[in-house]
């Protein structure tokens, strides 16, 4: 509730507010600065996963200006490259849209990129396929544990072996 040091608007931005542990007074002095919040000021709770039954997230998403801003949806994005693709006048043929996604996950700005170098390396045919993705993309999205154990749960041994390798490559034990 201060001013700014510079004047003009204030940004603040909290990071990896899922981690945060508040203890009942921290939570009622947030929850009061959001119901009466500055008004040259903007306020920012950025967490990777919320647990939805704590009271402080029950009361933040139900104050009518908080924005949610979720990753989208890997089965929306496989159709979302395609249409960027064609934009830029190019063909990415839906199997191939959908190893890109699988491979680089729910971040439109990488899928983006790697459209562009797809792109380059398509040539004057204008056309990307699976094998061009497979050739050019590494594979950056990290699977959690629970894929690798599902993979060996089913005997899918070479699902496995490359969920295990993209992890350690990824930094994962």
């Amino acid at each position: 509730q201060t001013l700014s040091f510079f004047g003009g608007k204030k940004l603040v931005a909290v990071r990896d507010f899922h981690e945060a542990s508040l203890d009942k007074p921290a939570v009622e002095k947030v929850l009061s600065y959001v119901k009466d919040p500055s008004l040259d000021g903007t306020l920012v709770l950025l967490a990777d996963k919320i647990d939805r039954k704590k009271k402080i997230f029950k009361s933040l998403s139900s104050i009518n200006f908080a924005v949610p801003c979720s990753s989208p949806n890997e089965g929306a994005l496989v159709q979302w490259i395609v249409k960027q693709a064609q934009k830029r006048g190019y063909t990415l043929k839906t199997d191939a849209s959908r190893l890109l996604v699988d491979r680089i996950g729910a971040k439109p700005g990488l899928l983006i990129s790697e459209l562009e170098k797809l792109a380059v390396s398509s040539g004057e045919s204008k056309s990307i396929d699976e094998p061009l993705v497979s050739e050019l993309v590494g594979a950056l999205k990290q699977e959690n544990v629970f894929e690798l154990t599902d993979a060996l749960k089913t005997k899918n041994a070479s699902a496995a072996i490359q969920i295990l390798r993209n992890q350690l490559r990824h930094g994962e034990e």
